[in-house]
């Protein structure tokens, strides 16, 4: 089973650096 994660915010409020910081791992794309 697949699971999905999805954070939604403004652009640029560290959502990246968010997603980074649970997985651990460099992996969320920017958009």
């Amino acid at each position: 089973m697949n699971n999905t994660v999805v954070i939604v915010g403004q652009p640029n409020s560290g959502k990246s650096t968010l997603f980074n910081t649970i997985k651990g791992q460099k992996l969320s794309p920017v958009s």
